[in-house]
């Protein structure tokens, strides 16, 4: 019998059908802005950034040029939605898992493990949120330089996302950390 009956990108959760719901949403933004916006950019549209936040480097208006955010957006997506696989893969050859207390965690039952195991995936899914709104302001950042609405890059939002990004995936491993201890001394 199959340990996840259902796809192993299928959350159980309905917290975990919102993050799929948020993943897909701020893609979707940034591939309808990036469509949306494009015929108003100039023939020339900056790609790089000093630490002054000063346009550094340049290209030639390019529909491929102008997707390289939501595409970069869309790559780390599927990269952090593929790593939730090997959760499950994982769970079949635990030798190759770390976290603190593996030994008791493996040794209890798998009804108590199986949320665990499904909050590692849905862990996974959630650090996609925070990392696709900072790729999704630089996009916007990216196209109010282009054509002339801002002079410089202005960091401090970036910053804080980044900051934000740091506090979501804390909080995701404090969250498990705790999640394994419980069950493990509520066993």
């Amino acid at each position: 019998m199959d340990e996840y009956p259902q796809s192993p990108l299928q959350p159980k959760s309905n917290r975990g059908q919102l993050v799929h719901l948020c993943n897909l949403a701020i893609l979707a933004a940034m591939f309808v802005f990036a469509f949306v916006t494009y015929n108003s950019l100039p023939e020339r549209i900056p790609v790089h950034f000093n630490f002054a936040g000063n346009a550094d480097r340049w290209t030639d208006k390019s529909l491929i040029a102008w997707l390289a955010m939501p595409l970069t957006a869309l790559g780390l997506t599927a990269v952090l939605y593929a790593s939730s696989l090997l959760v499950a893969w994982t769970k079949k050859h635990p030798k190759l898992l770390s976290m603190p207390n593996k030994e008791k965690f493996l040794a209890l039952p798998a009804e108590i493990q199986d949320p665990i195991w499904q909050q590692m995936k849905t862990m996974l899914y959630w650090m996609c949120v925070p990392t696709n709104i900072i790729l999704l302001y630089t996009e916007y950042a990216l196209y109010s330089m282009a054509i002339g609405n801002s002079q410089t890059f202005n960091s401090m939002p970036l910053l804080a996302l980044i900051g934000a990004t740091t506090i979501v995936i804390f909080f995701l491993v404090f969250n498990l950390i705790r999640s394994v201890k419980r069950a493990i001394k509520g066993s």
